[in-house]
């Protein structure tokens, strides 16, 4: 994994104002592990060089929602079909807001 973490991936003010314990099972942190090698890392790379042709900075993405216990999905009022309780769905932002 070369530009996310399984950490931001399952950080959450919402779960930690709630005191929501959203640490994922082997199960899902494999699937976050899948995650980000085959979608999230490439999506930053391919990022990065196209912020790089446009001279644009910083060249980061911010993960905005990650995994979500079923706990947590229900508290931010999440679908109960929602991938992000297997560990396959990220919400993220670009860092320099383009």
């Amino acid at each position: 994994m070369k530009y996310f973490t399984i950490k931001e991936l399952i950080a959450s003010s919402t779960a930690t104002i709630k005191k929501i314990d959203n640490t994922p099972t082997p199960e899902i942190e494999a699937h976050l592990e899948e995650l980000v090698i085959n979608l999230l890392d490439p999506i930053r790379e391919s990022w990065g060089e196209y912020c790089k042709a446009n001279k644009w900075s910083p060249v980061g993405i911010t993960i905005t929602s990650g995994y979500r216990c079923p706990k947590l999905n229900k508290a931010v009022k999440g679908a109960d079909t929602s991938a992000h309780m297997l560990g396959y769905a990220a919400d993220t932002k670009p860092s320099n807001g383009k």
